[in-house]
């Protein structure tokens, strides 16, 4: 018989969602009696963050961990991770912009993760603050609230001044206390990966969730099937620990690779049980192994990408972002050979010159010394940046000007023929009244039919009441000599066009 393991109450994890500026960092920043905001470029929070603090009332101290998650729309994968992760999450509004299109998308992730939520209507200090219009923005995509025809939680804060916020924590641990979260402290710990990077210094370093169990130095995590013994454990302000339990996030240096972000992770006491879970792990990854795709050539103009950012979260971002570029399939396609977190290396950029003009995009990183002088000897720019919207604004005209030019035509302008009158051979005399836009001699001409284009013609010459024209405008009626191999119809519409290049 199993020996039954004592369970103690397990601290909520609780993630800050919704849309940009809504305010989720700075109601962090106070709650944490800190700031992060300032630091972090365009304003914007770039990396997900886990915090741990301890809130008291009458009833005593008890600890809440806080999972901040970037409300920028590049960072979808980073929220998703969130939601997935935490035990409750917050719905950041306005109270002066109400709901907007990223709290609608958080609030997907939210009720998709199937999480506890509660509304946080944020900046009531505002002059022009409406909490109830905020509300009422939410009873709008279903969401009720407390007070307003609904059950969810709601809380009204300003994380300026600081009002409501003990009221707010008092609702998290409230709704903690409903789902009974319970972790047991003698098993080795089980949770999930926040974030990785690569640090200079010790290598790849990654921020976790513990959602059950201990963890402490010495024992060997398994992630994605690669095994890596714990040298060092950092709580979540840099301060080495020897273990650390449930809902605690932690640092840990040393991984033998980067894992990604939301992969889930186990520890084992000893190497021998790791390496034959992480046997069983590939055992289970290989079974049904990815088909390579085959096909012809691609004759579309290939534009080759490098992608270099800090950490892994960001680099989904970007990713994302390069996915968004307004690119025309039949003409073009971005390749990224080579992407990963770091500084831009020698060997990234010996990767971009196996390709014809390539493009190299750091994001948070350097260029290191050898890559420098690989990059001058080959001719290649690596761009750096430091706000993620900036890399399109850089991608979009730079790969615009790669793309092979098209010559199309567009409707300048269209005329319906009212009256034929004579035809000599492929000359043709007809009367027709213009219907949009504006129609001239020198353009071409299209001969639709029954929605359909039937042939070609070009205006030799127009008149109205016998006055001689080089063109005509909406409503005019003009008689008008057509050349078309085409014997032209009562209710033919002739469209001009303009030839131009795309």
């Amino acid at each position: 018989m199993a020996e039954k393991r004592e369970q103690k109450e397990r601290p909520p994890i609780v993630a800050i969602m919704g849309h940009i500026d809504h305010g989720k960092s700075t109601l962090l920043d106070y709650i944490r009696e800190s700031n992060v905001v300032e630091g972090e470029a365009g304003g914007i929070t770039q990396h997900v963050n886990a915090y741990e603090i301890t809130h008291k009332n009458k009833e005593g101290e008890r600890r809440i961990t806080f999972i901040d998650t970037p409300g920028h729309e590049a960072f979808t994968g980073s929220r998703k991770t969130g939601a997935r992760i935490a035990d409750i999450a917050l719905l950041i509004v306005s109270a002066e912009e109400g709901v907007k299109e990223q709290t609608k998308e958080s609030l997907k992730m939210i009720t998709e993760a199937k999480a506890p939520y509660i509304v946080v209507i944020n900046k009531i200090d505002k002059p022009n603050a409406n909490p109830d219009k905020a509300k009422q923005d939410l009873a709008e995509i279903d969401v009720f609230v407390e007070g307003y025809g609904g059950h969810i939680p709601c809380a009204l804060v300003s994380s300026k001044t600081g009002e409501g916020i003990d009221d707010l924590l008092d609702v998290i641990l409230l709704s903690a206390d409903l789902e009974e979260l319970k972790g047991t402290p003698d098993v080795p710990a089980t949770g999930f990966v926040l974030e990785s990077h690569v640090d200079k210094k010790v290598g790849v370093t990654g921020t976790l969730i513990i959602k059950d169990g201990t963890l402490k130095t010495g024992m060997f995590l398994c992630i994605d099937g690669i095994v890596s013994k714990i040298k060092r454990l950092e709580d979540f302000t840099g301060k080495q620990i020897k273990e650390a339990s449930f809902s605690s996030p932690i640092r840990i240096a040393g991984l033998s690779e980067v894992p990604p972000a939301d992969t889930p992770f186990e520890s084992f006491e000893n190497k021998k049980d790791a390496e034959e879970h992480a046997k069983v792990f590939a055992q289970e990854k290989h079974r049904a192994p990815d088909k390579e795709v085959n096909g012809d050539e691609d004759a579309r103009l290939m534009i080759p990408l490098v992608i270099k950012a800090d950490v892994l979260g960001t680099l989904e971002a970007i990713e994302k972002e390069v996915n968004k570029l307004d690119i025309p399939e039949d003409r073009a396609y971005i390749k990224i050979l080579a992407k990963g977190i770091g500084d831009v290396s020698e060997n990234d950029l010996k990767v971009a010159a196996s390709a014809q003009d390539p493009i190299v995009i750091g994001f948070n990183v350097k260029v290191d010394k050898a890559a420098k002088d690989f990059a001058d000897n080959a001719g290649i720019t690596p761009q750096l940046f430091s706000i993620i919207y900036k890399i399109n604004e850089y991608l979009q005209p730079e790969i615009t000007n790669r793309i092979p030019k098209i010559k199309v035509e567009e409707v300048a302008g269209s005329a319906k023929i009212i009256k034929l009158f004579s035809q000599v051979k492929n000359k043709q005399l007809v009367g027709m009244k213009v219907n949009d836009g504006t129609i001239a001699l020198a353009k071409p001409i299209r001969v639709i039919r029954n929605d359909a284009e039937v042939g070609r013609a070009r205006a030799h010459e127009m008149q109205i009441q016998n006055i001689k024209i080089t063109e005509g405008n909406k409503g005019d009626q003009i008689g008008a000599q057509v050349e078309s191999k085409l014997t032209l119809a009562l209710g033919d519409v002739l469209e001009f066009v303009d030839e131009v290049e795309k």
